[in-house]
């Protein structure tokens, strides 16, 4: 180990991120963009009167809106950070709905890999797209967790995430129909109090490694029960707020799930079809995979480590400085042979394994929606029937459960 690096990538972190420990914004998200760039975000409000096939879809609303004004892109960068992160939020969720055009998709929208988006749409999100050095399409960040507010928070204030409850989220943009909406609203705030509780973790993490660069046994020890309860915050949210009593099934599968998806190949950087929004991309469990040294061998594993590239910079940079230190935590525990160490880890794992079964049992019933045959894009953006859909599921969060393994002597 490189105890000198690793000391520095630690003050860094303990500097930037864990100020605010959680992968999302570090203050409270804008909820409105300052003209003239508020043109976005007035015309996303408006989609939800046209997402559907009756009215014709929204490609044809957002080229005629957006025809019609004028813009200098130039003025993005004058932009706070802050304004910066909402208008690049609105615009990829704009070219969300742009490549579904209404929902729920037609089954030839799930076969196209290429589309022109309006270039008044595609330049700014470039643009912002280049400046946070993000693949050109939505991700988990742009599409969802920078889509809400704190209700009871100014709007660029600070927060203490140990502070802030379900019910203290609102989200800022719906863009499906009224009678939806609290489908969207539910999925949106599942993901965004699952970072918010992996601040837990996340703190549990840095303490795991501080303890071992200063080879503190009760600080390792603290560190091990700390992360554990932290996996419980972060399971209890998905546990409480993914069931059928807050989010449909059947209307999930419809009217929330494809507005994330992407599939197509949009950026030369890769030559491709990119994934679009994805539970793969959340942050705490990047983090807590790479602490407790999870391999990244499965299917969902390598899937994970393919997502990190839609992370915004400033936290891929974060995962790719502790990358090295995978192993760290194992080795030290086998290298100290103390076996209530070692139990704490184990105790880690099994509550990791938890979490996992959940999310296979959850999910498989969530990809079935209501039995009948629908398209659907599963992780690794392969087109398939729902029943194959669920079959491909349930062995790749078996074999990812299996590849979450406790230390054995």
């Amino acid at each position: 180990m490189d105890k000198k690096k690793l000391q520095d990538i630690l003050k860094l972190a303990e500097n930037t991120f864990f100020e605010t420990p959680v992968f999302l914004s570090k203050v409270n998200p804008l909820k409105e963009i300052a003209a003239p760039f508020n043109v976005y975000s007035d015309l996303l409000n408006s989609l939800y009167k046209y997402n559907n096939l009756s009215s014709g879809g929204v490609r044809k609303v957002i080229k005629k809106v957006l025809l019609e004004k004028e813009f200098n892109f130039d003025n993005i960068k004058i932009l706070t950070k802050l304004e910066k992160e909402k208008l690049y939020s609105v615009l990829a969720i704009l070219c969300h709905c742009y490549r579904w055009d209404y929902l729920p998709p037609s089954k030839d929208q799930y076969k196209i890999t290429k589309l022109d988006f309006p270039k008044k749409l595609w330049t700014p999100f470039c643009l912002l797209s280049d400046e946070f050095e993000i693949p050109y399409c939505g991700t988990l960040f742009t599409t969802t967790v920078s889509n809400f507010k704190i209700t009871n928070k100014a709007c660029g204030e600070s927060y203490d995430f140990k502070e802030i409850e379900f019910d203290d989220i609102e989200v800022n943009h719906i863009w499906i129909e009224e009678r939806y909406a609290k489908e969207l609203e539910q999925w949106i705030k599942v993901f965004v109090m699952t970072e918010m509780k992996g601040g837990y973790s996340n703190l549990a993490c840095l303490d795991i490694l501080k303890a071992i660069v200063l080879d503190d046994l009760n600080r390792l020890k603290k560190g091990l029960e700390n992360l554990h309860q932290g996996i419980k915050e972060i399971t209890k949210v998905f546990n409480t707020q993914v069931r059928n009593v807050f989010l449909n099934i059947d209307l999930w599968r419809n009217y929330v799930q494809p507005s994330f998806i992407w599939g197509l190949e949009s950026d030369p950087k890769f030559k491709y079809a990119l994934e679009g929004a994805s539970g793969l991309q959340v942050g705490c469990i990047h983090l807590l995979d790479l602490v407790l040294g999870i391999e990244m061998q499965s299917k969902m594993g390598e899937a994970m480590m393919n997502s990190r590239k839609y992370f915004p910079k400033e936290f891929r940079e974060l995962l790719n400085s502790i990358e090295p230190y995978r192993y760290l935590l194992k080795e030290y525990l086998f290298k100290i042979n103390n076996d209530e160490l070692t139990n704490l880890y184990n105790r880690n794992i099994s509550a990791l394994k938890s979490y996992r079964k959940s999310h296979k049992n959850r999910g498989k019933v969530y990809i079935k929606g209501d039995g009948s045959e629908k398209q659907i894009t599963t992780t690794g953006l392969s087109i398939k029937t729902s029943d194959i859909a669920i079959e491909d599921f349930e062995k790749d969060m078996s074999e990812r459960i299996k590849e979450t393994c406790a230390i054995t002597r």
